[in-house]
């Protein structure tokens, strides 16, 4: 076949397969926010079907690295917590990510102190009931001491075992995954754990209307009540002068708190410096009890010092809470008054979420990103400042400029607003993480003063 008649015969098929390509390649909606430079978006992809960049798919795929099922800790916690953590489904995208099906509706999960003693708490949980669990927290004690609570304790002997199994796991990959009530994708922003003064971050919501809903971490706060209630069967087995298995459920808390800390987000971290507390606590309780001989100390101390240290504060802002942002200001570029309902106490503003879309278009969104991005660029550099006197004055110069652009909320614009509004106030952050390292310290000194106290004793 000569060439002419070669392409008289391609040409037609090469138009139409072009003309299919249009018609199923997803179009960008206008955002006015251009996808790929390193200042502005940081990525250009993927776009998902509106044409929005899909920060969700792009940070689980960095969070999860090499992560498989048999490696992942998530896997076996949802065997010890269940399905549903706070009482719904998790979203179908989370197994998706964590390779595996759901565990089945019915099974030996952790039960919650309400659900086992039969209450329905309106509110907060009553003072005396809560004053109960800690004063078992505190103290060695026995079944006949308090037989409800042994039983419970006991009735969760499975999940704990799970959990225990888990922590053991090196990694730990919890997908964000955000969805309304329609399966819509929506913002990140619900994992964000910031609140400031004339704003505020709402409930998650699943009314199909919201956009600015966001990923629920409810098998983050469940992991809280692991550790409670390993804690307090810590002084259970105190009391039962089963040290050896108390020390074993020490070990497990810490574990736990170095695992959650691996998470995405600030919030994850925070929750894991709590529930390390929680074992420091439990470990100078059980000491005191215990009285170990040197050589059992010594060797406590160095089960202990073996732990690995809790990831970067740096590192979380530089990536899962600047994407955060980034995604938030798509969907605030393309939705308006929808998103900006749910970011801003209206309460607290000289001017309705209406009046403020209204500015939108006007916006220079890429200056917007520009300025964020500059934002958690000068945020992670002092973080990672080695020197604790150096980071606490370079952290401090940073609340100061961000608490002086939130004195006067109405004299900011829109794209100012967004970035007082979920740029973190980082020095309480950094004194989290500086604190939680002294208490471990003090953990590792106090079993060397254990061995030290023994040896004078013999």
């Amino acid at each position: 076949m000569s060439r002419r008649a070669l392409l008289a015969v391609l040409c037609p098929v090469v138009a139409i397969a072009l003309v299919v390509y249009a018609v199923k390649r997803p179009k960008p909606v206008g955002i006015q926010i251009t996808p790929g430079p390193a200042d502005t978006t940081v990525i250009d992809g993927p776009l998902d079907a509106a044409g929005l960049i899909d920060y969700e798919t792009a940070l689980n795929t960095r969070l999860k690295g090499l992560t498989t099922a048999d490696t992942n800790a998530v896997v076996l916690l949802l065997q010890a917590i269940g399905p549903q953590p706070e009482g719904s489904n998790l979203e179908p995208d989370v197994y998706k990510w964590l390779g595996i099906t759901p565990p089945p509706d019915e099974g030996s999960y952790l039960i919650r102190s309400a659900a086992f003693f039969g209450h329905t708490f309106i509110g907060d949980i009553p003072p005396e009931f809560r004053h109960r669990e800690d004063a078992l927290r505190y103290s060695p004690w026995t079944a006949e001491d308090d037989p409800k609570n042994f039983d419970w304790v006991t009735a969760n002997e499975k999940p704990l075992a799970i959990a225990a199994e888990a922590v053991k796991r090196p990694d730990y990959f919890h997908p964000l995954i955000a969805r309304n009530a329609n399966g819509a994708r929506v913002s990140l922003v619900g994992v964000l754990p910031v609140k400031r003064p004339a704003f505020y971050i709402p409930l998650i919501t699943r009314d199909a209307d919201v956009w600015l809903a966001g990923p629920l971490l409810p098998l983050v706060q469940r992991s809280r009540e692991i550790a409670a209630i390993l804690g307090m069967r810590v002084m259970l087995r105190c009391g039962e002068k089963k040290y050896d298995a108390a020390w074993q459920d020490v070990m497990t808390m810490h574990r736990l708190a170095r695992l959650i800390g691996k998470g995405a987000t600030l919030n994850e971290l925070r929750v894991g410096f709590a529930i390390d507390a929680l074992a420091q606590d439990s470990a100078l309780r059980l000491l005191e009890a215990a009285k170990p001989t040197a050589k059992q100390a010594l060797a406590l101390q160095n089960e202990l010092a073996s732990l690995s240290p809790f990831p970067s504060l740096a590192d979380k802002v530089d990536v899962s809470e600047r994407f955060i942002f980034l995604d938030v200001c798509q969907f605030v570029r393309r939705d308006g008054a929808k998103v900006l309902k749910g970011l801003f106490n209206s309460d607290d503003l000289d001017e309705s979420p209406e009046v403020l879309a209204a500015s939108i278009p006007r916006l220079d969104w890429n200056k917007v990103l520009r300025t964020g991005n500059g934002w958690y660029d000068r945020l992670a550099d002092a973080l990672r400042k080695p020197g604790r006197a150096d980071r606490v004055a370079a952290l401090k110069s940073l609340d100061a400029e961000l608490k002086g652009l939130s004195r006067e909320p109405a004299a900011m614009g829109l794209g100012e607003r967004l970035v007082v509004l979920f740029i973190p106030m980082s020095e309480k952050l950094s004194e989290a993480a500086d604190r939680q390292e002294v208490w471990f310290q003090n953990e590792l000194l106090a079993l060397a003063q254990a061995a030290r106290s023994a040896d004078q004793k013999k």
